[in-house]
């Protein structure tokens, strides 16, 4: 009796191992894709294929980029995540399930240009508008213009912008700054999205040099990133981008502020010529790669302009009122480059807040 049970459960196990491998195969039908998104960008870039028939075992999987195999971070049956390999080039992307294979389009990979052999010198200037009621916040315009001018600078983030509000008596204050600065190429992203004082409230981005594109990226809680990219030389041309962060000293600000990095580093993850970052950073701490926003930008290749930085301002009110680094400067660069200067300049007449400059030095 005991035989006999034995070997009726070894049969039942046999017969539920064959159901299994019978349901496997039917999920191993030829694949299938829908779609791949995106269809470029750089090595390590997270790209997500759609279709059918994808296996249940991570070994049956295999997704090529013109023949070379990417890393699969996540799947099922229907969706496969994987990061663009490294040492691939532009082709086609193929999706191989248990032998039975499927090309899909072709894949662009955004790679750094190659070597001109220029060497140039940028000079930024960083600063915020101040917003604030018409004549005390206007009458800084020409002072800050006039300290572009003077350092002929190559790129200006004006932050806490208004244009044609009430509050700045109509005044469109960044087409004034690019007027006196003589800054021609410039960009004003609202970091509101809706009408503000009956105008627009947000952040200019300024280039002395002609633009090749420009865009911005809204971050959370009314904050945003505006990105030029302008040709420095004939040959080369270098991304700048102006970033409101999201002021420490606000409730909830540490945590919003490392989200609003992480959706930045996204935003410029396929930007891969020279790209300088500056704007409001609002840290706390004197050490910029010792505070947990930046630590994010360093990771991600971003090089502090000061690695041991003085105070730009005060921020908040009351008890909340504390010593920050508000406008700062930093860059990313596969290739060589080094900073020549960095220093906060003088505070403009009725303002406690110190602008930032930087003169840094790129092997092109």
């Amino acid at each position: 009796m005991k035989h006999f049970t034995f070997c009726m459960l070894l049969t039942m196990l046999l017969f539920s191992s064959c159901s299994k491998n019978n349901e496997e195969r039917v999920a191993l039908d030829s694949p299938l894709v829908h779609s791949i998104d995106p269809l470029e960008g750089r090595p390590g870039t997270v790209v997500t294929i759609e279709g059918e028939n994808f296996s249940r075992l991570r070994v049956d999987n295999k997704v090529l980029f013109n023949g070379v195999e990417a890393k699969i971070i996540h799947f099922n049956e229907n969706t496969i995540h994987v990061n663009a390999p490294e040492g691939s080039t532009d082709g086609p992307v193929a999706i191989q399930v248990a032998g039975k294979s499927v090309e899909g389009p072709e894949f662009h990979f955004i790679q750094p240009p190659p070597p001109t052999g220029e060497t140039v010198v940028v000079k930024v200037l960083s600063f915020g508008g101040h917003a604030t009621a018409n004549a005390a916040a206007n009458s800084l315009i020409p002072y800050y213009a006039d300290l572009a001018k003077t350092r002929d600078v190559d790129f200006v983030i004006a932050r806490e912008l208004d244009s044609m509000t009430n509050r700045s008596g109509k005044v469109d204050r960044p087409k004034l700054f690019s007027e006196l600065s003589g800054l021609p190429h410039y960009q004003f992203s609202r970091a509101i999205p809706a009408d503000y004082q009956t105008g627009a409230f947000g952040l200019a981005v300024y280039s002395k040099h002609p633009l090749e594109t420009q865009w911005s990226h809204h971050l959370e809680n009314n904050r945003v990133l505006s990105v030029l990219h302008a040709q420095v030389t004939p040959q080369s041309r270098i991304a700048f981008a102006g970033v409101q962060m999201e002021d420490v000293t606000n409730a909830g600000g540490p945590g919003l502020r490392s989200s609003q990095a992480t959706k930045v580093i996204d935003a410029l993850n396929d930007v891969m010529i020279p790209t300088i970052l500056a704007g409001g950073l609002f840290m706390l701490d004197q050490k910029p790669l010792e505070d947990p926003m930046f630590k994010i930008f360093n990771q991600e290749g971003f090089v502090p302009g000061c690695t041991s930085c003085e105070w730009t301002s005060a921020s908040g009110t009351g008890v909340n009122r504390r010593d920050v680094i508000a406008d700062f400067i930093s860059y990313r660069w596969a290739r060589e480059a080094r900073i020549i200067k960095y220093e906060l300049l003088e505070t403009g007449p009725g303002s406690d807040r110190k602008p930032a400059y930087i003169e840094i030095e790129f092997s092109l």
